[in-house]
């Protein structure tokens, strides 16, 4: 007998696990959180962001800083609710996406320098870039709270947040939120850097030979971080499915984008690291030198009273010693020998 109830087959989908990442794949987050906060840090001591190529440095940093960030955290301390998750993976989107378009304005600004065969050309543009980079990613990463894009799973007591992509059908969510900006952004700098290429070797001779290095490779890091994933999540829908740990592996990949901006962004700037903590210890340095002179100050001033007075330390007493004056001295040379004593 039939009970009237019709049994729906649920569409098959595959798991992306986003939160948490397990190891080996969280070294990489972990790594590129520990550059990029050190960078930070130098930014701000050395005072780069001052600059126009600073500031964008310090803005792709801080894009990746809060990419990985998240993604360490949130893989340590599990969020145990979907707001949670959401809240999470809406940070991570910011940072992700923020990186991406900095990255493609490192392209465009090769293209500029070597059109104009100046670094002061950025000095119109950075508010731009700096606006773009800001409010594109923070709009859509609110929005991504709004939607099912991370959904909160609990099975047998393990907790995870994870992005459900469904066989057969286009995966709306991750294409609006993480796959179109990102591609925009690789166009971009594909585009731009292409255009810059034809006149780079007659500018790469110059001064700006270091600026236009460092340009030249932050959007190659970009590309190189982030074209294995969205190649892989695009065709995922289609049938052309990844195993769990190719996809683990990409998004690895994509995570040491911050080490690697941080590496550069050290290269060029002279062994930053090592400036950093030369400057805490250079710093702890003169100040255990100001005691030492303190106290030697000290030291040579008692030492000039007792030949001033003849301190004797068994008498505890003080006298005055009287410079020995030959007969026949005259005033002035007596003088001068005062004065040698007082010295």
């Amino acid at each position: 007998m039939s009970t009237g109830v019709q049994l729906q087959a649920q569409p098959e989908y595959v798991e992306v696990v986003l939160f948490p990442i397990g190891m080996p794949y969280l070294i990489s987050p972990i790594l590129s959180g520990i550059a990029t906060f050190i960078v930070i840090v130098c930014c701000i001591i050395f005072k780069s962001y001052k600059e126009p190529l600073g500031l964008m440095i310090f803005g792709i940093t801080i894009s990746d800083f809060a990419f990985c960030y998240v993604k360490t955290v949130y893989s340590i301390w599990l969020p145990s609710t979907d707001f949670m998750c959401k809240l999470a993976q809406g940070i991570g989107q910011y940072g992700v996406v923020s990186s991406v378009l900095w990255g493609a304005f490192f392209g465009h600004a090769l293209l500029l320098i070597t059109r104009s065969f100046q670094i002061d050309v950025l000095k119109t543009v950075t508010k731009y870039y700096l606006f773009f980079a800001v409010t594109v990613p923070l709009g859509l990463a609110t929005l991504s709270i709004m939607t099912d894009y991370v959904v909160y799973e609990n099975v047998n007591g393990v907790e995870r947040c994870i992005h459900k992509v469904y066989k057969g059908s286009v995966d709306v969510t991750f294409a609006v939120f993480t796959t179109i900006p990102l591609l925009i952004g690789c166009i971009l700098s594909i585009v731009w850097y292409a255009m810059a290429a034809k006149k780079l070797k007659q500018v790469i001779q110059g001064d700006n030979a270091k600026h236009l290095l460092t340009l030249i490779v932050y959007p190659a890091i970009m590309l190189g971080c982030w074209l294995p994933v969205l190649a892989n999540f695009t065709l995922s829908p289609f049938g052309l499915e990844s195993s769990a740990e190719t996809r683990a592996l990409f998004q690895a990949i994509d995570q040491m984008q911050g080490l690697l901006d941080a590496l550069i962004y050290g290269g060029s700037k002279h062994a930053l690291i090592t400036k950093f903590f030369l400057m805490l210890f250079c710093k702890k340095r003169r100040a255990s030198n100001a005691v030492e002179m303190q106290n030697s100050g000290r030291s040579n001033s008692s030492t000039h009273d007792d030949m001033v007075t003849g301190y004797d330390p068994e008498e505890k007493t003080a006298r005055v010693v009287s410079p020995k004056v030959s007969p026949g001295t005259s005033p002035k040379s007596m003088t001068l020998k005062m004065r040698e004593l007082e010295i």
